[in-house]
């Protein structure tokens, strides 16, 4: 039972144990998840982790189904649980750091999202997500560097326009948000997002002409 991520994620192995039972609790509770049944599926996870301590795989899923229960909090022993047993496998770093963002725990957030970056390169999630974690620090050439990458990543998500001219506006580089947003509505000139962008650059053209 895993949350979205990007195609083509890495998998990596891990020399642990697994028993019979946990497995099977495992894949009850993707099938619960599936199903929308998040108790049963949690009953599963949890009865994986108690049979099988050791799964990173078990603590991962147990993590994100917190997650999804909105218990950040709680998910994140086991976030930790996974990457101290399988360091090395992307999912879990990006788990986790997402689950730091919804503790507003940014400096930790960045510092799993790097690790996942060089895990898996060019990963637009991961850099989108990297770059919106350094906005929050107001990181803005970091940013900058991590939404420009995102951006060339995935050219079909017009949104990472948006972001990199928000972050162009807090380096203060007026010039290269115009243009950034001036693109996002020229290759989405109906999006839902667009009339916001029309207020953006009327501002940045108002503070251009202010002396």
């Amino acid at each position: 039972m895993n949350l979205p991520v990007p195609n083509g994620s890495p998998v990596a192995t891990v020399g642990t144990t697994v028993s019979f039972q946990t497995e099977d609790s495992k894949r009850y509770a993707a099938a619960a998840y599936s199903q929308g049944d998040y108790a049963t599926a949690l009953t599963q996870l949890e009865a994986a982790v108690a049979s099988s301590p050791n799964d990173p795989e078990a603590r991962n899923n147990l993590g994100q189904l917190f997650v999804r229960q909105g218990r950040a909090a709680e998910a994140l022993p086991h976030f930790d649980e996974a990457v101290r047993l399988d360091g090395q496998r992307w999912a879990y770093r990006f788990n986790r750091a997402r689950a730091f963002g919804l503790l507003n725990r940014w400096t930790d957030a960045i510092a799993d999202y790097r690790a996942a970056a060089t895990m898996f390169p060019g990963d637009h999630a991961t850099l989108y997500n990297l770059g919106l974690a350094l906005l929050r620090v107001r990181d803005y050439p970091g940013a900058i560097v991590a939404l420009e990458d995102a951006v060339a990543a995935a050219p079909e998500e017009h949104d990472f326009l948006i972001t990199l001219g928000t972050a162009y506006v807090g380096a203060a580089q007026s010039d290269r948000a115009r243009v950034t947003f001036e693109r996002f509505l020229e290759v989405a000139p109906n999006d839902t997002e667009a009339p916001r962008v029309k207020a953006l650059l009327e501002a940045l053209a108002a503070a251009a002409a202010t002396p």
